[in-house]
C-alpha cells in the first residue's frame, strides 16, 4: 500500500465510525459489496459499525432509531417506552399522548427522520448530539411536513411545533 492509499484509508476510518474494528469493510452475501460485481443489494454489511454514544453497541437500525442512549431519552420524554420496539414493526411503537393522535404515524415517520439526521450530523459533521438541536429540527420539519397536510389538518403540525418547543 502507497503511503497515499494509507492516508486516505486512515483518513476514511477517522471520518466514518462505522469502519469495522480491523479498519476493513466486510461483506456478506454472493458477489456484492467491495471489489464484487454484485450490483445494489447484492451483499449485507456485516460486523464492524459501532455506536459513538455507547461503546461497543452494534449500530443497527433499531439501535440507531429506538435504543441508542441518547435515542431512548428522546423517546421517554415523549412518555414512550421503545425499549422492545423494532424498525421491522414501527407501526406498534406507541403513539406519544403529549402530541395529537391525528396523523399520529407520520408524527413517528418525523421522528425517525429527524433522529436519523441528527445521527448523521453527529456522525459525518462530528456535531455533539444535542437534545436542544434535535427538537428544533424536528419543528423545521414539521413546519415543511405542515404544507402537505390539508389546510385544515395543518393545525396538527402546529400542535407538534408546541409539542417540541416544550422539550
Amino acid at each position: 500500500m502507497s503511503a497515499g492509499e494509507g492516508r486516505a484509508k486512515a483518513g476514511w476510518a477517522a471520518a466514518d465510525p462505522w469502519v469495522g474494528d480491523d479498519g476493513g469493510v466486510e461483506w456478506d452475501g454472493d458477489g456484492g459489496g467491495a471489489g464484487g460485481g454484485g450490483g445494489r443489494g447484492a451483499g449485507r454489511r456485516r460486523g464492524g459499525r459501532r455506536c459513538q454514544a455507547e461503546s461497543g453497541a452494534s449500530e443497527t437500525c433499531d439501535h440507531i432509531i429506538f435504543h441508542c442512549p441518547f435515542v431512548a431519552n428522546t423517546w421517554s420524554s415523549l412518555g414512550v417506552d421503545t425499549s422492545a420496539s423494532s424498525v421491522a414493526s414501527l407501526w406498534t411503537v406507541p403513539h406519544p399522548t403529549i402530541a395529537p393522535g391525528e396523523h399520529s404515524s407520520t408524527f413517528l415517520i418525523l421522528l425517525c427522520w429527524s433522529l436519523w439526521k441528527h445521527r448523521n450530523d453527529v456522525v459525518f459533521q462530528r456535531a455533539p448530539a444535542s437534545s436542544q438541536r434535535f427538537w428544533t429540527t424536528c419543528c423545521e420539519e414539521a413546519r415543511l411536513w405542515r404544507e402537505r397536510f390539508k389546510p385544515s389538518d395543518q393545525v396538527i403540525a402546529d400542535a407538534w411545533c408546541s409539542v417540541f418547543r416544550s422539550m
